[in-house]
């Protein structure tokens, strides 16, 4: 039932495909996604940005004698046939991020792909690397940071009041402020919109209550695939981790409003309204923020 319910509310946009497809698709693999009958994963693995084959890469299942090895042009093939859902795919090379999927999500939204390309992002020392400021302040990143578009998910035909957010990971001794809130969107430039962002608490994994002190738009345009809200004169602070939700205020028709995603990240939730519970999703929004601290 929960799966019905991701199907209906979230769209899915596997490797670029156009929208309308790839919703399709997503709702057919969830209600038949479940045969285990010759279930060979084929594609190859390339560099997030130029799209350069990653050859001899690693392709494996955590605790299982089962790995592949791309070729020099990053191409692979692996069987899946007898790995069961909640085993983890990781896909591996020198340089780069790791990239992690259940095989029940290999088996839902890659087995069907003809040209499946997996992206997999250069290793870089930026803002997600802790930055000191004066020797006193740091600032750390939480949530999830996603660059590439292989899979988006987001809002299409939803009503009013729908919300989708990620869970931002903060442990540390001291209170921290809450500065910047980035949104990795796929979305048109040209295209204008206008949201309301929530922030709550966490309670026992789950949003809880709302931390805002007063209400916080968006009212713009996207700049290189982001959206970025400094929010830092509100002087909202956290000691745990707190949650970030984008809430629909108007109305987006099937143009809807997507967002860079990936599988086994920082928890995301969704509610189609303020009395609704909240449903965890299958897939993770990339939502992410930086966070002052007092060392």
């Amino acid at each position: 039932m929960e799966n019905d319910k991701c199907a209906k509310f979230l769209v899915e946009k596997i490797l670029k495909a156009k929208i309308m497809k790839s919703y399709f698709l997503f709702i057919v693999f969830v209600f038949f996604g479940n045969a285990v009958i010759g279930q060979i994963l084929k594609g190859q693995i390339i560099e997030l940005g130029n799209g350069n084959p990653i050859s001899y890469s690693k392709i494996s299942v955590f605790h299982k004698k089962r790995h592949s090895i791309s070729d020099i042009d990053g191409r692979f093939i692996l069987d899946i046939s007898n790995f069961n859902g909640n085993d983890t795919l990781l896909i591996s090379a020198i340089g780069f991020e790791d990239l992690n999927f259940l095989i029940s999500h290999c088996r839902e939204f890659m087995l069907d792909e003809i040209e499946l390309k997996i992206e997999l992002t250069p290793v870089t020392k930026d803002l997600e690397e802790v930055t000191v400021f004066g020797g006193k302040k740091r600032t750390v990143t939480a949530g999830n940071n996603i660059k590439s578009p292989m899979i988006i998910s987001g809002f299409q035909d939803r009503p009013l009041g729908s919300e989708m957010g990620t869970i931002q990971k903060f442990n540390k001794k001291n209170k921290g402020l809450i500065k910047v809130l980035h949104f990795n969107s796929f979305i048109d430039e040209t295209d204008s919109l206008k949201f309301r962002v929530n922030l709550y608490d966490v309670v026992d994994g789950i949003p809880n209550k709302s931390i805002n002190k007063k209400p916080i738009y968006f009212y713009g345009k996207t700049t290189d695939d982001s959206i970025i809200l400094d929010i830092s004169e509100m002087k909202i602070y956290v000691e745990n981790d707190f949650f970030v939700s984008i809430e629909l205020i108007e109305n987006l028709g099937r143009k809807g409003l997507f967002f860079k995603s990936a599988f086994l990240r920082s928890p995301s939730f969704y509610r189609i309204g303020s009395d609704e519970n909240w449903i965890k999703s299958s897939i993770d929004l990339g939502f992410w923020s930086e966070i002052e601290y007092k060392k």
